[in-house]
């Protein structure tokens, strides 16, 4: 009888441990097929979300299009009236159209160079051989300069060399640069532009004193990004992201460092392509 209760017992904890075996089993296929619902779930949930970032972009791109026709014939009319026999009060009114009209032709075009970065296009760039870089540059400082006569520019300038690119793309991510400064740097401090050519790199840098938080530094290139300030005239913060589609275009690098006591810098790069069979 001892024989035949030990060989039941061994026999009822083989049952219990097949029962115990068989319930993880289960257990662990029910997690495993749990987790592949939440995997699909995600990718589900990550191609919806690309899918409506995509139709975003598009309606983006074809408003800003449509728009062009429209403000061209505002920027018409006011040209024809402004030739008209007005009044001071008048003749005020019509220059405040032009400049609001000048404002929104600005913002279209930014509005479309981001479209073309965030599709696939890319910024459009017309690379020509150019004598005199410098002078581009020396006039964009001159403009942001008179726009914000509260605020000091010093400029360096040794471009020394021919420098195939896009003189306008170049000259719009050093105006990009500067408005960036003027908005979000320090007020009192002085805006530091330098530009050269050396070792076979063009090189163009922007400081400023203010430092850049560094919870911000790591996306400060992403679109519609605009370090956290609220004020109007910031536009829609896309100028640093244009910037740097600029540099990429170009194929150079556009960098920042910043700290409180160095300030921020912002350093575009580009190697210089050889122009013996242009």
């Amino acid at each position: 009888m001892q024989r035949l209760a030990n060989l039941y017992s061994l026999h009822v904890d083989s049952e219990d441990d097949r029962t115990r075996a068989s319930s993880e089993a289960t257990s662990r296929e029910m997690s495993l097929a749990q987790s592949r619902l939440d995997l699909d779930e995600s990718e589900n949930s990550l191609l919806l979300a690309n899918g409506v970032a995509k139709l975003r972009e598009e309606f983006i791109a074809v408003l800003a299009h449509d728009l062009r026709n429209p403000l061209q014939s505002i920027t018409m009319a006011a040209e024809i009236i402004g030739t008209s026999k007005l009044d001071k009060k008048q003749l005020k009114l019509v220059g405040h159209v032009k400049q609001s009209a000048a404002r929104i032709h600005e913002l279209i075009e930014v509005t479309m160079d981001f479209a073309r970065g965030r599709l696939g296009g890319g910024m459009l760039v017309r690379k020509e051989v150019n004598e005199d870089l410098a002078r581009s540059l020396d006039a964009v400082i001159d403009e942001i300069r008179q726009a914000h006569p509260e605020r000091t520019f010093t400029s360096s300038t040794d471009i020394t060399e021919r420098v195939l690119c896009d003189q306008y793309r170049i000259s719009q991510l050093l105006s990009n640069l500067l408005i960036n400064a003027v908005i979000h740097g320090s007020p009192e401090s002085v805006i530091q532009v330098i530009s050269s050519t050396e070792d076979g790199v063009l090189r163009l840098s922007v400081a400023n004193r203010g430092a850049i938080p560094p919870t911000k530094i790591g996306r400060i290139f992403e679109p519609f990004d605009r370090q956290g300030a609220a004020r109007p005239e910031e536009g829609l913060g896309l100028g640093l992201y244009i910037a740097s589609q600029i540099a990429i275009a170009h194929d150079g690098t556009l960098h920042v460092t910043s700290a409180e006591d160095s300030g921020t810098i912002f350093e575009f790069q580009m190697p210089l392509e050889p122009l013996i069979q242009r």
